[in-house]
């Protein structure tokens, strides 16, 4: 007697791990919308993002920053970049859709979504993914601005600080594996360049539970690439798109699976593309990843190769688990330059989630990596 074939719909929730189920499926699995009332987040991120067009995240001379509005905004929430007009139909098409999966991580964990400018595609893009299109506003006015997001959005918890939580002096930033501030040649006057930023610099709501060090936006890490002059391009979160919004705090061994590293090659694909699109060959480039990730790290990823079973039982100490080593996106983006043949673009760091977290070596260490080219 034959098997009984496993029905399509059994299947679909695991297929969907490897990329191989379109996302208009992966919405009819997913759940009906949002918490009834806005959660309260324990490491006092705020409760909203907003998604903006690139010419108000990297704006002309003259024009509005988001950045600079959100700061005076009691919401605070964190920013998602869409894609720039000089991207192909093509790789904006793909953006788009992982713009709307995080969309709809986001929307379902209860954050309150708001969009900031022209949003060509993205009505779509949320439509299948489930997610109802946001309120909307098109200004070149900082005051309308701030108004919108202080009276669509809620405002933001009034701990912490908004800065960092790490402020001990020793740790990892101290042990001789941890890359100090490149030897520098020359300095690049008034050239400027384009910075690939980890999501969550920009976004802290697609971070794990309970590893917020602020509202939204990194302002410290951020305002070292304004003061720079040099344009953003936010990267995707991997983890956010693959292990959603509730996920738990994981090794980098625990995502060394081939699905989860084709997930990443994928994304770091697109970003070369995106940056290929955007960018001169010879256009100066710089990485700017997340200390600790086990996804986005640099130079120290999150490893403990015996962690397993109970979460919490086995994982040692925080101190113990920060290891040298790059995360598995950064991997398959260096995969990805190579493949277009280029090397990695210099890389850097936020620092904020190591032990030994130094505020003014990290902006020391960005804005000069940023200013001179390493020998």
């Amino acid at each position: 007697m034959m098997a009984e074939a496993v029905p399509q719909a059994r299947l679909l929730p695991y297929a969907h791990l490897s990329g191989q189920v379109p996302l208009e499926v992966r919405a009819a699995f997913a759940d009906a919308g949002p918490p009834d009332a806005v959660p309260e987040r324990a490491d006092g991120r705020s409760n909203s993002v907003v998604f903006a067009a690139d010419r108000y995240i990297n704006p002309d001379e003259g024009g509005i920053s988001i950045k600079s509005v959100i700061r005076e905004s009691a919401a605070q929430p964190g920013v998602i970049q869409l894609p720039p007009a000089r991207c192909s139909s093509e790789t904006t098409a793909r953006l788009l859709a992982e713009i709307a999966d995080h969309a709809s991580q986001l929307y379902r964990d209860g954050y309150v979504l708001s969009v900031v400018g022209e949003a060509p595609g993205l009505a779509a893009a949320l439509e299948t993914a489930g997610v109802p299109f946001p309120a909307q506003i098109i200004s070149e006015d900082a005051d309308t601005l701030l108004q919108f997001l202080d009276q669509t959005l809620p405002a933001a918890p009034g701990t912490p600080d908004g800065t960092v939580t790490h402020v001990s002096t020793t740790g990892p930033m101290d042990s001789p594996d941890f890359p100090n501030v490149p030897k520098l040649r020359a300095l690049m006057g008034d050239r400027k360049g384009i910075a690939l930023v980890a999501s969550c610099i920009m976004a802290t709501q697609v971070k794990v539970g309970d590893s917020s060090h602020c509202r939204g936006i990194d302002h410290h890490v951020m305002d070292i690439i304004d003061e720079a002059g040099w344009r953003v391009l936010q990267m995707p979160c991997p983890e956010l798109g693959y292990f959603s919004a509730k996920r738990l705090w994981t090794t980098r061994e625990q995502m060394g699976t081939e699905a989860y590293r084709e997930h990443c090659r994928r994304l770091a694909t697109l970003v070369v593309k995106e940056t290929a699109e955007l960018a001169e060959q010879d256009a100066d480039l710089l990485v700017i990843g997340v200390s600790g990730s086990p996804s986005m790290g640099v130079y120290v990823t999150f490893s403990a190769p015996d962690a397993n079973g109970e979460p919490g039982k086995r994982l040692p100490p925080l101190e113990d688990t920060l290891k040298p080593g790059m995360g598995v996106f950064i991997r398959e983006l260096e995969a990805a330059f190579v493949a277009i043949g280029r090397a990695l673009p210099r890389a850097v760091e936020c620092t904020v989630d190591l032990p030994g977290h130094d505020e003014t070596r990290m902006r020391e260490w960005i804005a000069g990596v940023m200013k001179a080219q390493s020998v």
